[in-house]
Parts: C-alpha cells; structure tokens; sequence
C-alpha cells in the first residue's frame, strides 16, 4: 500500500511555571498544527531480497516556531514509528540544497546505500537536489 501517513505536531498551550509552549505529536484535528511530516512506506523486492523503506515526502515547521527543534522531534518520532510501527530501518528524502543542512543534522547523508533499484521507481530525483538516506 502506497498511501501517505502524517505525523501532526500541535499547540496544545501555554505552560506558565517553565514559560514555555507545550507541543504533542499527533492530533484529531489541525487545529493548533505547529509542524509535521507526511511520508509512505515501501515494502519492495530487490533482486528476491525484500527492503522496506520509509519514503520522506516532507517535513515542515512553522516559521514562528523554527529554531526550537522541533524539526528534530518530528524526526526523531518519524525515525521511532518507522521501525516499531513498519519494520523499515531505512528512511529515504529527497532534498533540495536549501534542506540538505537540516538533514545533515538528523544524521542523513548523500551516500545512499539503499539498491538504486529499489529506491528509484519511488523516489524522484530532481536536478537541484539529491536523494538522501539516514
């Protein structure tokens, strides 16, 4: 199945005693949304060897809430669900030039080690950017 899933990071108020927001990942509605991500899983075949991948699709924060790292926590949520929730070890993104810093920082590089071949029919590599792996 090649549907998209969401993680939703959302505004749930104002703590007083830390002076500071109070963010949950998940929500039943976008009421509050501060940031997210949308990604699908890949369960492919590869020469017979099955590899299953998480597909980045996009990852994004709010302005007024950049710099918080918050970017960090839907990634480091992303990276947990992956594995408890599909079995995918493996998370794939395409990143433009402006991304590719902020990816550095969750640990991606542009040294893909997943097979071309299993990666390619589902991932589009544009001119700009590259094809990035955690």
């Amino acid at each position: 199945d090649e549907s998209y899933e969401c993680i939703v990071l959302v505004e749930c108020g104002y703590d007083n005693a830390n002076s500071r927001r109070t963010l949950k990942t998940g929500a039943t509605s976008l009421a509050g949304v501060v940031g997210g991500a949308c990604y699908r899983v890949h369960d492919v075949k590869c020469q017979d060897d099955p590899i299953k991948f998480i597909e980045l699709a996009t990852v994004c924060v709010d302005a007024s809430f950049q710099g918080l790292g918050l970017g960090a926590k839907v990634m480091q949520f992303l990276e947990k669900r992956a594995i408890e929730a599909h079995g995918a070890y493996r998370i794939l993104a395409y990143a433009d030039n402006l991304a590719f810093p902020f990816f550095r920082r969750q640990g991606f590089s542009r040294t893909v080690t997943t097979p071309f071949a299993a990666w390619k029919p589902h991932i589009v590599d544009y001119s700009l950017g590259a094809v990035i792996a955690e």
